[in-house]
């Protein structure tokens, strides 16, 4: 009914993932992107030269964005054209605080009496789950909804203070409780307090500072808008409550949870800041509208250089960044454009009002979208479905609550009518939506008996028959989904049918055009067909979209052996290697079956220690002792320099234990404890071989040391015990 403030930067914000989806030519893509076409030109042009592209990596991820986006817009508008009465306002954030506190005391209980199922009566925590508090499988997105609910669910907390009469102290308590609004805003404020409370529970650094700073916010602006700094000093005292309530529950555990931050060389090891550095290149690569929105999972396996093992980093920790590198400068602009423009005007209007309780709720909602922003600079939580409709509510009461000017009640709010095209295109949105959504389901159903299935194990022509029949299906009813068509095209191969298998991967390429597996499947196809200069570049790209799978390098060098071409393998290998030393084993085994000689393994190996460490011990398992010793000796020497490396002079000498020779062991363990001191393990390590040298002395020291560093090391303390008798 109403006019949206920021309805100029919401369209075009609704508008560019639909952009994103549009087919372009190659000439256009090579002009906006370059990086872009050197994938699709190494990639899907392989197999269908210059085909029209869209500019998003994964476009039903883009679709699928788009309609949560839109979702959050319908909610926005909702709001701002609902809560048009004082009336239904205040019932309204009566609800929302009503709500959030109870919500956040039955998360609390769980966490003391947890299950494994959510809320004890409904289905399991998946296995993903990370660290789940409430109903959300990761506790850092619990928290940043409490950051958000609890400045307003402390102005609502105000708004009800019962009117006391000035006098005695005695006076003042008596006609505070004589106040029928007393119950409930003491109500009101236990509520605040036990939302403010669950978001220290959550054990979430992030949710605790950005909840505390939302809260300090508060505070300084209800200070310095009324002027009444002993506002100030109420909400100190609120705080203060809140850390004595969150005693109740122990700090201990709060403080090893910041203090799990330093490693034991005592420097801050966190890996969101790596995340953000390799999201860069991601910019650098595609500035102007970005690899499309909802594709950073697929587009950060480009640019991936901190470990994760197998862990799949479908996120930046940083809504911020993840909207740079998904969205682009364009994006940025939009959503900067758009912040302004919803909060210039509510700023105005906010200044016109003479209500308390207007200036009270409006400046708790706005203190709770600084607590969530604050949190979006470490989590992602726009990207959690509920968070961003949250969210959008947020900026929807924000309008509201500004805007609203009558006293009685009765009048709407300082806002003008919107057209009528907007309520259409509101309801077409809504349909193609729902319609998308339902394709989705119903694509889930189909796919049902396909799903799972382990073709090795099928020799049935029938049963294949009816594997493809049910990918197929799926593939009309989500034709944006590659895992349908990868499906189908896997299963015409466990057919015999290499053409069409390949039709299938084709499809699921244009849909997916840099996934490792995909691109690697497809190159092993052309190769065994017989088309080699095709599958050399799929191969080739597979290793570089999907930096982190040691099996996409080891897929390309196998092929390169084959055809005599070692010098290649052997860089291919060693650059895997320098992402994921911990595949060392499997390298070496391609290599000792191709027949390479020794040396030619050691060329392969990059300055990690960890991939000396399993040279060493291929060396130690073939007799080799000399050589394996050399190994050793330069596994120890690169460990110095690594964060991880306790653990590779650990191993280096348990190697010469082995061998009997204890001093050469302990002169490793020496250089070791030099590059890292705060290492137990290598203390422990000590004493048992300066124990078995008879250096007493020196076995107690070490043995001391380990105590006060791993001070739950029972046997250490046994140890020291017969060591003094």
């Amino acid at each position: 009914r109403f006019i949206l403030p920021g309805r100029s930067f919401l369209v075009p914000l609704i508008c560019l993932p639909l952009l994103q989806l549009v087919p372009l030519p190659p000439e256009l893509i090579r002009g906006l992107s370059p990086a872009r076409a050197r994938v699709f030109t190494e990639g899907i042009w392989q197999l269908q030269p210059d085909a029209w592209m869209p500019l998003s990596l994964n476009p039903r991820a883009t679709l699928l964005e788009c309609i949560q986006l839109a979702a959050a817009l319908t909610v926005y508008l909702l709001v701002v054209n609902l809560l048009t009465e004082r009336a239904v306002l205040q019932r309204a954030i009566r609800v929302l605080v009503l709500f959030g506190g109870l919500y956040a005391l039955v998360a609390i209980l769980y966490s003391f009496f947890p299950n494994g199922r959510i809320l004890w009566l409904f289905d399991f925590f998946p296995a993903v789950a990370g660290q789940p508090f409430g109903t959300y499988v990761n506790g850092n997105h619990f928290a940043g909804l409490m950051a958000l609910l609890a400045p307003l669910a402390l102005a609502w907390f105000l708004v009800n203070r019962p009117q006391v009469l000035h006098g005695s102290f005695k006076d003042r308590v008596v006609d505070f409780f004589d106040d029928p609004r007393s119950s409930p805003h003491l109500l009101y404020g236990g509520l605040a307090l036990v939302i403010a409370v669950s978001a220290f529970v959550s054990m979430s650094r992030g949710g605790m500072l950005s909840c505390l700073a939302g809260l300090l916010v508060f505070g300084v602006g209800l200070a310095v808008t009324t002027g009444d700094w002993r506002r100030g000093l109420g909400l100190a005292l609120f705080v203060g409550i809140l850390l004595s309530a969150v005693g109740i529950f122990g700090w201990d555990p709060i403080f090893a949870d910041f203090q799990r931050l330093r490693g034991a060389d005592g420097l801050i090891h966190e890996q969101r800041p790596d995340y953000w550095r390799d999201s860069l290149q991601l910019v650098h690569d595609y500035p102007i509208v970005g690899t499309g929105f909802g594709t950073f999972s697929d587009a950060y396996r480009m640019v991936q250089r901190i470990g994760t093992g197998d862990k799949l980093v479908d996120h930046a920790h940083n809504d911020y960044v993840e909207l740079l590198t998904d969205g682009g400068l364009l994006g940025c602009l939009l959503v900067a454009g758009l912040i302004v423009a919803v909060a210039a005007p509510c700023w105005r209007a906010w200044r016109r009002r003479r209500s308390r309780t207007s200036r009270l709720l409006t400046l708790g909602v706005a203190c709770g979208l600084v607590a969530m922003a604050l949190h979006c600079l470490v989590e992602f939580n726009l990207h959690i479905g509920a968070n961003l409709l949250w969210f959008a509510a947020f900026w929807g009461l924000l309008v509201a609550c500004s805007h609203t000017r009558s006293r009685s009640g009765t009048e709407l709010a300082e806002l003008g009518r919107a057209p009528v095209v907007s309520t259409v295109a509101l309801l077409s949105s809504a349909a193609v939506g729902i319609l998308t959504l339902a394709g989705v389901c119903l694509g889930l159903v189909a796919f049902a008996p396909a799903e799972q299935v382990d073709l090795r194990q099928v020799h049935d022509p029938r049963q294949l028959d009816e594997l493809l029949q049910a990918s197929r299906q799926a593939a009309r009813r989500d034709p944006l989904q590659a895992d349908y068509h990868y499906a189908v095209g896997n299963i015409e191969l466990a057919r015999g049918q290499a053409q069409k298998a390949l039709v299938g991967y084709r499809q699921a390429l244009r849909l997916r055009p840099t996934d490792g597996e995909l691109l690697q499947q497809t190159g092993l196809l052309l190769a065994g067909m017989g088309d080699n200069r095709r599958a050399g570049h799929l191969l080739a790209l597979a290793v570089a979209c999907d930096r982190m799978r040691p099996e996409r390098s080891f897929a390309h060098a196998g092929w390169l052996l084959r055809h005599k071409r070692s010098v290649e393998a052997l860089h291919t290998l060693r650059q895997a290697l320098v992402l994921r030393p911990d595949a060392t084993d499997r390298a070496l085994t391609l290599l000792v079956v191709a027949g390479l000689s020794d040396r030619e393994l050691a060329e392969a190996l990059p300055e990690r220690w960890q991939a000396w460490r399993a040279y060493g011990r291929y060396l130690e398992g073939r007799g080799e002792p000399e050589l394996a010793e050399s190994a050793w000796l330069r596994t120890a020497r690169l460990a110095a320099g690594a964060a991880d490396g306790a653990a590779g002079f650990d191993q280096a000498a348990l190697f010469f234990a082995r061998t009997g020779a204890y001093e050469r062991a302990l002169s490793v363990l020496e250089d070791g404890i030099a590059a890292f001191p705060g290492a137990a393990r290598l203390y422990r390590r000590r004493g048992q071989y300066a124990e078995r040298l008879g250096l007493v002395d020196l076995a107690r020291e070490s043995y001391r040391r380990t105590a006060l560093l791993a001070p739950n090391d029972r046997w250490v303390r046994k140890r020291l015990r017969q060591l003094k008798k």
